[in-house]
């Protein structure tokens, strides 16, 4: 049974990012694949931690690119919990402040210093997921959304994604 549900929900994920087409997908989309994402990785990481989203229901039809949170949880499980048995906690959150959708990915992970974070945003050999996802960002919305790190060794991450609020959800960029 408990394979069953893991090969259907592989099967989900695949689905997803093998479509052909890479435009614009809903929120509510993207967090359906996050929630097989993380079923898989709890089932991997024997329940290193929990998830938790906060997502404000405005946001749900709104157009993302897609894999946008990808990157970011994947870091968070990968190195935020490197060295931690349990009690890993990671937060997707998202609401509507002054005419931009802000997106947060948090975690209680050990956090990494400013110049891992000017690495990972600006280096060229740091993480092509994150790198890909700034630009795809930037190029569906202009140079003046994407991505900002907050974190300090010893206390977790937050990653802040923000992009732009249109009042008619279409997005810049074709479905």
């Amino acid at each position: 049974r408990e394979l069953n549900r893991m090969l259907v929900r592989l099967s989900n994920m695949l689905h997803y990012t093998s479509r052909k087409d890479w435009g614009a997908v809903t929120v509510a989309e993207e967090l359906e694949w996050m929630k097989d994402y993380f079923y898989i990785m709890e089932a991997r990481f024997e329940s290193k931690f929990t998830v938790h989203f906060g997502i404000a229901p405005e946001l749900l039809d709104t157009p993302v690119p897609r894999l946008l949170f990808q990157p970011f949880v994947e870091n968070a499980i990968l190195h935020g919990f490197e060295q931690m048995e349990e009690g890993g906690r990671i937060e997707v959150t998202g609401e509507i402040k002054d005419g931009t959708r802000v997106l947060v990915v948090s975690d209680n992970g050990r956090g990494m210093s400013r110049e891992t974070i000017q690495r990972i945003l600006y280096a060229e050999s740091a993480s092509i997921g994150i790198k890909n996802t700034i630009s795809r960002i930037r190029l569906a919305y202009g140079d003046e959304y994407g991505i900002d790190i907050e974190s300090a060794v010893g206390q977790g991450t937050r990653v802040i994604i923000t992009l732009p609020h249109f009042s008619n959800q279409s997005p810049p960029f074709q479905k």
